[in-house]
């Protein structure tokens, strides 16, 4: 058998700079931290509307539960 260790996980590149990046078949944190940031900045841009939105539903969802209740008694 071969000791030798899996192709996959041990990559490795040569920057212009002369550094080496190990690739291995796990995302970076920092790639998950800059997606995570991108969609809690999309998200608080529209923070009010989500908030108007809920309301508006909660609203609406105690109307009919209150016709409902009308209409059974």
């Amino acid at each position: 058998m071969s000791s030798a260790p899996n192709k996959c996980c041990n990559k490795k590149i040569l920057h212009k700079d002369g550094a080496m990046e190990i690739l291995t078949p796990y995302p970076k944190i920092n790639d998950m931290i800059a997606k995570h940031n991108r969609l809690e900045h999309r998200l608080s841009r529209h923070k009010h509307i989500m908030e108007l939105l809920r309301t508006v539903i909660a609203t609406l969802v105690l109307i009919l539960q209150v016709v409902i209740l009308w209409m059974l008694f």
